[in-house]
Order: structure tokens, then sequence, then C-alpha cells
């Protein structure tokens, strides 16, 4: 199997469609190759999902030149997908989804389970690319000081797409809180300013829920790709602050989200 590759899941649904052709946008600009992965409930549908996968896959090749391998498993999402990430050595995992009822089913408190076991960040998709490139991508920076792990894979996306990077700084007025954003910010745009992204810095100052306004913000900016970091929920303030989240990946403007599990390895390249 090819080192770093890009892993789609695959159900034969219209949202499967759109997370493979943002794999294909992914692909032809980092030369990774793209594995689709449809996961079984049990063994008897095997023959036939692999045939249907097999047409899939060369339809692929015939559009786009580019022609992903199949793994077909039987299991559970909240399993599978993570192992089969981490023995492939996935770079990434782009998944589709219906709106608000389907993230809750990605990135809800259950699918913890998914992103804790997964070495790679997960891609959630609404709908199919709007362009090739990422002209913008919406990096919203809290209190959470673990999204500083993920400021070099920020970094290569935007030097593979010359994308440029939107810092979007939450301001609460809580000065323990705004202190911790401070630094995490600071950290954040000396390493883009270090390694020549184009960059700015908006701040939101309204005691309103900063996510809500992100999403606001995001359809102002016309963005292509929203950056957020999970939570690690060890209390119920962690679990609204997470509700909160999911409201963002599952964005009426339908930008994709690309969401990174805290404490994993986000140096490599994409």
């Amino acid at each position: 199997m090819d080192i770093l590759p890009i892993l789609v899941t695959w159900d034969f649904t219209d949202v499967s469609a759109y997370a493979l052709e943002h794999a294909v946008r992914m692909s032809s600009m980092s030369g990774k190759n793209i594995v689709l992965l449809h996961i079984l409930k049990n063994d008897s549908e095997e023959e036939t999902v692999v045939s249907q996968l097999k047409t899939v896959s060369k339809e692929c090749k015939r559009k786009h030149g580019i022609e992903p391998k199949i793994i077909v498993k039987t299991g559970n999402i909240f399993t599978t997908i993570s192992e089969t990430a981490n023995n492939i050595q996935a770079r990434l995992v782009v998944m589709g989804t219906h709106g608000y009822s389907g993230i809750q089913k990605i990135i809800g408190s259950r699918v913890k389970r998914v992103l804790s076991k997964s070495n790679a960040p997960f891609v959630v998709v609404q709908a199919p690319p709007k362009q090739i490139y990422l002209k913008r991508i919406i990096f919203p920076i809290d209190s959470n000081t673990e999204t500083k792990e993920n400021v070099s894979f920020i970094i290569n996306l935007a030097n593979l797409y010359r994308s440029e990077v939107i810092v979007l700084k939450n301001i609460t007025n809580n000065l323990k809180l705004d202190f911790k954003t401070d630094l995490t910010c600071d950290f954040i745009i000396n390493n883009l300013q270090s390694n020549n992204i184009n960059y700015t810095e908006h701040i939101h100052r309204d005691k309103t829920n900063f996510y809500n306004a992100a999403i606001d913000f995001v359809g102002k900016k016309q963005a292509d790709l929203i950056a957020i970091t999970t939570n690690e929920i060890n209390s119920l303030k962690d679990y609204f602050y997470d509700t909160a989240k999911q409201q963002l990946v599952a964005n009426c403007h339908k930008v994709p989200v690309i969401c990174f599990n805290p404490k994993k390895d986000n140096l490599l390249t994409i």
C-alpha cells in the first residue's frame, strides 16, 4: 500500500461522491494516491460491493486520470475507519455528511472513538468542491492550546495551494482564557510569518457564541476550508463547547472542515 494515501469513506451516497471529488482535488495537487473504504455489516455483501467499487474506481480514472484502490471490510465506523487509516498510514480521511444530523454521527461524543484512535485528520464535506484551489483557509483560534499542534499541517496546505490563512481570534474578556488565546495566536502567526504564508488576522470580541460567529465569518470571507481542533470531552462544559464546533462543521455554507485530533503528529506534509 502506498505511503500516506488519502482515505475516502464510501457508502454509495451523493456525499461520499463529494468526498471523492475533494480527494481527487487534493490528489491532483499533492500526488497522493486515493483509497476507497466501504464498511460492510456482513460478509455476504462483499462480492457485490467489490464489483460496484471497481466500477466507481474505473469511472474516477476515466474522468480524472486517478484510479483509487479499494478496501472492503466488515465492521463499524467507530473502529474500522481509524484502524484502516492507521494501517495504510493515511495522511487524510475524507468523509461526506448530511448536515448537522450527519455531523452528530461523525463528530458527536460517540465518534470521539473514531478521531481519538486515528493518526490522520478528518476532512468533513457536505458538497462538491467549488474550485481546484483552496484560496482561503479559516483558522479559528480560542483558548485551546492544542491548536498550536496543527500549524505545520496548515502551513503545508497553504504552501501547496498558495492559500491565504485567515486567523480568527476569539477575545472573551476573561483574562485567563484570553492570555492562553494570545499565546496560541502569537505562536501560530509567528510560524506563518517565518514560512512566508500570506495571512490576515481578525478579532472576534462579541460575547455571542464564537463558533456561531465564525459561521457568519466563513460566509463573508467565502472560505474554501475551515480548520479546527476537536476537544477532549472531560466535563459537561467540554461537551457543550464541542457541540458548538459541531455546528461549525455542519455550517450552512457547506464549506469543508478539517478536524484535527488533539495530541496527534500533524507535522508531516500533505
